[in-house]
């Protein structure tokens, strides 16, 4: 999963689920591994672009599909989850040129206004573009 924080992004690998098979359909972050983190929650999708979750106000669904980005792979699966719903951020493949991986690094922009997701998504944007995460070809 990426942490979404003020000073940086990290990505803890979690993955996303989706309500249909071949990870397609809606995006959900698992909000049980961040039930204590006290980052915004974020995730690469398959297609490369980061969807963040806007708020820790978790629904319980059914999803059908996770995408494990730490090794690239959707496995079918029916598994009944605390859902944290997830808005489109940039996409980083249509940003940098594949293949690509994302290292460990920070870069402290200003802040920025508190619980809103839309200065999140733009701030996302903004700071993959500067680099905030190091990107080295892989």
């Amino acid at each position: 999963m990426l942490s979404f924080q003020r000073p940086s992004l990290h990505d803890f690998g979690e993955g996303l689920d989706f309500d249909q098979i071949n990870c397609q359909g809606n995006a959900y972050i698992n909000a049980d591994p961040v039930r204590f983190y006290v980052t915004q929650p974020a995730e690469f999708a398959p297609d490369g672009t980061v969807r963040v979750a806007p708020t820790f106000d978790a629904t319980t669904l059914t999803v059908r599909s996770h995408w494990a980005d730490s090794v690239q792979q959707c496995t079918n699966q029916t598994l009944t989850i605390p859902a944290l719903a997830t808005e489109v951020g940039p996409n980083l493949r249509t940003l940098f040129t594949p293949p690509f991986s994302v290292i460990e690094g920070s870069v402290s922009p200003a802040p920025l206004p508190a619980n809103n997701p839309k200065y999140v998504v733009g701030l996302l944007l903004v700071l993959s573009v500067i680099g905030l995460a190091m990107l080295r070809r892989g």
